[in-house]
């Protein structure tokens, strides 16, 4: 069964109004790439912990280069909801043949929300405020829209979709600390980045360089740098998932420190 697309239609509110279109939608998708981190803060609690070792020598790190392909819409930022659609299947794909090569079985997430109006669009009763959010509960993949730069809303789907491999693969529980650390969330946003860049490195390569290029270090546009990292961090992860193509090179966690800081 595929995966259960929702388009959410209404009043458009944009995250970003930018004066600097590239630049800032770096920067707006940093910022906006929260998902899993709030949710466990919840079910943690705030005493710091360590990631477990099993998310270090995970099997699929040691599968080859990561294939992805897409037929996207020749003008994709004129309907940037029918390039996102057209993007899911394509990712849906790409980790099906990627988790075969470490003797996983895919499973799609159970449903893909892709919504203009923030509000009320989180998970659970939590508010959506965010340009993407994984909802590891239902397995649900929600993204906001955005009309400025296509890219940006694929790189997000591409972020949560990462997340989505990091559940159902066992690496976020293997990863994951008794309590909410915010170094254990650094090194799983990070990894997700890189592993965005690993499924869109075929499908628009010149979408990662121009976001790897504009990633200005104003770290006080990342709202949510103690858990999600640094700009800078961020456009090294993103290089490394465009450079290699493979998820061995996402290994946040065996980098030192202060590579996912």
């Amino acid at each position: 069964m595929g995966v259960r697309v929702v388009v959410h239609e209404g009043s458009r509110r944009s995250l970003v109004r930018r004066l600097l279109p590239v630049a800032l939608a770096f920067a707006a998708v940093i910022a906006g790439l929260a998902l899993l981190a709030p949710h466990l803060r919840d079910a943690l609690g705030t005493a710091p912990g360590s990631p477990r070792s099993g998310a270090a020598t995970h099997p699929l790190y040691y599968t080859g280069p990561v294939e992805s392909r897409c037929a996207l819409p020749a003008d994709r930022e004129a309907d940037v909801t029918a390039t996102l659609r057209a993007l899911i299947p394509c990712l849906d794909r790409t980790w099906t043949a990627a988790l075969a090569a470490a003797g996983y079985e895919y499973e799609p997430p159970e449903e893909v929300n892709l919504i203009d109006t923030p509000e009320n669009a989180g998970c659970g009763t939590e508010d959506y405020d965010w340009a993407g959010i994984y909802c590891p509960d239902i397995h649900s993949v929600n993204v906001l829209v955005e009309d400025d730069w296509s890219f940006t809303s694929m790189f997000t789907l591409a972020h949560e979709y990462a997340h989505h491999v990091q559940e159902i693969t066992g690496i976020a529980a293997q990863s994951g600390p008794e309590v909410f650390d915010e170094a254990w969330s650094r090194r799983l946003e990070l990894q997700a980045d890189c592993l965005a860049a690993v499924t869109l490195r075929g499908i628009d390569p010149q979408g990662l360089m121009v976001l790897r290029a504009h990633s200005v270090e104003d770290e006080n546009a990342i709202t949510q740098r103690q858990t999600h990292g640094s700009a800078r961090n961020s456009a090294i992860w993103i290089h490394r998932g465009q450079d290699s193509g493979t998820i061995g090179a996402c290994n946040t966690w065996a980098a030192p420190a202060d590579e996912v800081s």
